[in-house]
């Protein structure tokens, strides 16, 4: 667990300044880095297939940030509300970004600075005395929410093939040894969030479920042992395979179906050539599999003889199995759940101001954990992050559990 993201979800007046200003040089950096790395090239033009319904422009994401900001402090009563114009994701839907006319991206940064400075005086108000703590939650919200942004970007430099300034980029992380498979008892677990500090409304309400006793992989599936089921013809047997994922699998280019998207060229040790954000990219068999829709997921899965983790499992495990060994953090890694709020789930006034909309239902499945392109500060064990099951530019990976 992540003492950063716990820390960040509690952070007082003083220290959420200083991480709102940290959080915004890092967005105007990537945003620049991303900008740079289109200029000269009109990202509308010969987009991936469902690259629209998954992606903004980057400058309308920039400018949709500052006015999330604003939304934020105005549902949990620090400000007034947004006026609604081009960064309404309720008037403006996600393919609509894309021809919609858009402020310079100076004028954007203008606004983002003042939307800012109004943010860093309402906080500077409780300095010196301590505020009620539901006050300072519109303020986490809106940090955690351009925290969130960081990686997007990412995704979408590696969906168009962009390469970003060094050391935006992201490096391949170093290889660990592989560790067995960890048995944890039954017990009882809360599901979800309780009360204290800040939470998305998707992980409420908690939920106290009996777990019985399971075995979960030790770390995420790696790409030596993903590499046994391209060579044992995995893409090319229908059995192992959802019938939706199998059709998922035919509507592919037909030299991309044998293999994940992105991989170039998997070595017989498992050493995969990988297109990282338009380069080659050579990357150990030990390392966590990347990339890798729902599907091919459910798909080693089922070749394997095991499953996917359940999130009741999942997030036992790496609360509770850290000291025993248990990784994550390396990829998002999927789960058996489909992309939809906990019963008794109620969306909270903000919800409708995201940039993306839940996925429909049926469509969608939930990851967790976070990859190393995420910010530690989101990077937390209950964090539910809803996906389509197709999308693969996501630094999304996964473990496994043994069959009952």
């Amino acid at each position: 667990m992540t003492g950063l993201a716990l820390q960040a979800r509690r952070l007082d007046a003083p220290a959420l300044s200083l991480a709102l200003i940290d959080s915004r040089n890092h967005t105007l950096a990537r945003y620049q880095s991303l900008a740079g790395a289109l200029a000269g090239r009109d990202p509308a033009q010969a987009l991936p297939d469902g690259f629209r319904a998954r992606f903004s422009p980057p400058r309308w994401r920039l400018g949709h940030l500052g006015w999330f900001q604003q939304l934020a402090l105005a549902c949990l009563g620090q400000g007034d509300r947004p006026e609604a114009g081009p960064w309404d994701p309720q008037r403006n839907p996600l393919a609509q970004r894309w021809t919609q006319a858009l402020p310079e991206a100076q004028s954007v940064m203008d606004d983002l600075l003042e939307t800012l400075e109004f943010t860093l005086e309402r906080l500077a108000r409780w300095e010196l005395r301590p505020p009620p703590a539901a006050e300072l939650q519109a303020f986490r919200l809106a940090l955690l929410h351009e925290d969130l942004a960081r990686e997007d970007w990412h995704e979408m430099a590696q969906a168009l093939g962009l390469a970003l300034e060094p050391g935006l980029s992201g490096e391949a992380p170093a290889a660990l040894a592989a560790q067995s498979p960890l048995r944890l008892g039954a017990a009882e677990w809360t599901l979800g969030l309780e009360e204290g500090g800040f939470a998305w409304d998707i992980e409420q309400p908690a939920r106290r479920l009996p777990l019985p006793a399971y075995e979960i992989d030790a770390q995420a599936v790696s790409w030596a042992a993903y590499a046994e089921f391209v060579a044992d013809g995995g893409y090319d047997e229908p059995a192992h395979w959802h019938p939706e994922g199998w059709q998922w699998l035919q509507q592919r280019e037909p030299d991309a179906r044998r293999a994940p998207r992105h991989v170039l060229q998997i070595g017989s040790s498992g050493a995969v050539l990988l297109q990282r954000c338009g380069q080659a990219l050579r990357v150990s068999g030990a390392l966590p599999a990347q990339h890798l829709s729902w599907w091919e997921a459910d798909a080693w899965c089922r070749w394997a003889g095991r499953r996917l983790p359940t999130e009741l499992e999942w997030e036992q495990a790496a609360c509770v199995a850290d000291r025993r060994g248990l990784r994550w953090g390396e990829v998002w890694e999927w789960t058996g759940a489909a992309a939809r709020g906990y019963p008794g789930f109620e969306p909270a006034p903000w919800r409708a101001g995201l940039a993306d909309p839940m996925p429909a239902a049926g469509t969608g499945r939930v990851a967790r954990g976070g990859s190393h392109w995420t910010p530690e500060r989101v990077r937390h064990p209950r964090y539910r992050r809803l996906l389509p099951a197709g999308h693969t530019e996501a630094f999304t990976g996964f473990r496994s559990v043994a069959l009952d």
